[in-house]
């Protein structure tokens, strides 16, 4: 029995050994000095005034295009939206700041912001009384706007920030 715990003692004392051998940082092979660690680049650094200038003509060519691409994707969803008079379902918080998203009882679902602050309030106390319908998609100063009307005359001009799948 005590050869059993001489034994453990000594798998003990040798992992132990070979783990923290593993851990320090390897010698060079002839120096015996260690190697120092690559260092990340800083990513504070500052640019140059040519790359913060092709930066920004990117970024912006990159929104123009994820502009068109929403835009379409958006006449193609609220169009089907709009012909068959789906109603909205619930108006429920998004994860942005000023931002709803409009949930239509097919599934859709659109994030969309107020041009003022309390105007989804209107849209939805209509909700309690009368059924709601996206009634127009037209193109806007901010973005796409999304125009609902309900009966009374009712109606709200929302801008469409985009799609978002239903919960």
């Amino acid at each position: 029995m005590e050869w059993a715990l001489a034994l453990v003692a000594l798998v003990l004392v040798v992992g132990l050994g070979w783990s923290r051998a593993a851990r320090q940082q390897p010698e060079e092979p002839h120096t015996g000095v260690a190697r120092p660690r690559p260092r990340a680049p800083d990513p504070d650094l500052p640019l140059s005034a040519d790359d913060e200038q092709d930066l920004e003509r990117m970024f912006a060519e990159v929104d123009r295009e994820e502009a068109a691409h929403l835009r379409r994707l958006l006449e193609v969803r609220m169009g089907d939206v709009i012909r068959r008079q789906v109603p909205v379902r619930a108006i429920r918080q998004a994860p942005a700041r000023s931002v709803a998203r409009i949930c239509f009882s097919n599934g859709d679902v659109v994030l969309a912001t107020s041009r003022r602050p309390g105007d989804f309030l209107h849209m939805a106390t209509a909700m309690l009384r009368t059924s709601v319908t996206l009634a127009e998609l037209s193109p806007g100063d901010q973005g796409p706007a999304l125009r609902f009307t309900w009966r009374g005359g009712g109606t709200l001009e929302v801008i469409a920030v985009g799609l978002d799948q239903a919960d």
